[in-house]
């Protein structure tokens, strides 16, 4: 996979703690499923908003993860 696109979607996801705590909470396989949706995109404009998207993902996981513990 793409070390590039690991620390672009790793730095998209910096931001926003609860979610990057979700994405490292993500089996290896499964980010790795993440990773190829994003870089299969040709144009860079895609990969960007797929990035977004996984963000999304990512925070929405984390709210429902919380939702859980209480």
């Amino acid at each position: 996979m793409d070390r590039d696109e690991r620390a672009r979607l790793e730095a998209e996801l910096a931001d926003h703690p609860a979610a990057l705590d979700a994405w490292r909470a993500l089996a290896p396989s499964h980010q790795a499923e993440w990773l190829r949706y994003v870089a299969e995109a040709k144009r860079a404009e895609t990969r960007a908003r797929r990035r977004r998207k996984v963000r999304a993902a990512m925070a929405a996981r984390s709210t429902a993860d919380r939702g859980r513990a209480e």
